[in-house]
């Protein structure tokens, strides 16, 4: 974090600059320069230092990224997107990535593991050099286990999509705790769809909406019992979790849990600034964070700026 606010301000007094007289922003606008919520890719050799995000460019279409933050709580993280379709126009990204929770250590749930694979998709559509709409979604898989109560383990996940959990649901998971709680396991999908949209007003200042939609929750809840059985002869055991299960479908559109996002961006050849407004309903809005606000700069070569004659004199191109 430090690293990052500090590369940030000192060449953000150099640009400060030249936007007051207006020459970066007057250079022709690129659509493809919005990276969150998009299916562009940063460019090999690239890499990304910012508050919530840290990417590094392996090729022309593939990113790998991290949130360095998550580590420092004890949550290993990494993630990539492939842009998989590259047109002028069109261009259709693939995503994918894993956390690791260790439940045991950070909340003292013994045995208490969690995984959680996010994959999705994105397609960009330039409608016209400054409007530009992303679509996607994304599918949420989360295996969880432990000895805690199912209860415990529902009331979690209603938590994590800000949703309420059935009440019907709910006894069922009472009887199960009822016949045993000693453990506690989960497979769930949750569905969610996005959108975006970028209004460019010039090259550096763009207005950006985004929204996700939690649409579906779906998996299996289960608790019981575990037990081994060891042959002494050769000294290998075999493993089995017992008891009773619940199957959940929660359709979450109708409790409208919505993550939106209105949003202003500055972005310079280098620096980029998102600053924005939480717009949710039926959501925990500290998720839309990271949709509201980013701070980030770029490392690495950049392409070569080329500049209307007409608009800005040679000398006056911003430098970094």
């Amino acid at each position: 974090l430090a690293l990052t606010l500090g590369l940030a301000l000192v060449p953000s007094l150099g640009h400060a600059q030249d936007s007051a007289k207006g020459h970066w922003k007057n250079l022709a606008i690129q659509p493809k320069r919005m990276l969150d919520g998009t299916a562009y890719t940063l460019g090999q050799g690239r890499f990304r230092a910012g508050l919530f995000k840290q990417s590094w460019g392996a090729l022309d279409n593939v990113d790998l990224s991290t949130n360095a933050a998550l580590w420092l709580f004890g949550l290993p993280n990494l993630s990539t997107r492939i842009t998989a379709i590259q047109t002028p126009r069109v261009d259709l990204a693939l995503r994918a990535g894993v956390t690791w929770i260790d439940l045991q250590r950070m909340l003292d749930i013994s045995g208490g593991r969690a995984t959680l694979i996010p994959v999705g998709f994105t397609g960009s559509v330039v409608l016209a050099d400054p409007l530009s709409v992303h679509l996607g979604g994304t599918w949420n898989i989360l295996d969880a286990s432990g000895e805690y109560t199912t209860q415990q383990l529902a009331q979690g996940i209603a938590t994590a999509t800000g949703t309420d959990i059935n009440p019907d649901l709910l006894d069922v998971l009472q009887g199960i705790d009822q016949d045993s709680s000693i453990y506690a396991g989960a497979h769930v999908v949750l569905t969610q769809s996005h959108l975006g949209v970028d209004l460019r007003l010039n090259r550096r200042d763009s207005i950006i909406f985004r929204s996700t939609t939690f649409l579906l929750l779906k998996g299996t809840i289960q608790g019981g019992y575990s037990t081994s059985s060891v042959d002494g002869a050769t000294g290998s055991g075999v493993t089995a979790e017992i008891g009773p299960s619940a199957r959940l479908t929660i359709p979450l559109a109708d409790q409208v849990s919505v993550l939106s996002t209105l949003s202003y961006q500055a972005s310079w050849r280098r620096l980029h600034l998102r600053v924005g407004l939480p717009l949710v309903l039926g959501a925990n809005w500290l998720v839309a964070l990271p949709q509201a606000f980013s701070l980030h700069w770029l490392l690495g070569p950049l392409p070569e700026e080329s500049v209307p004659e007409e608009s800005v004199p040679e000398e006056s191109v911003p430098q970094d």
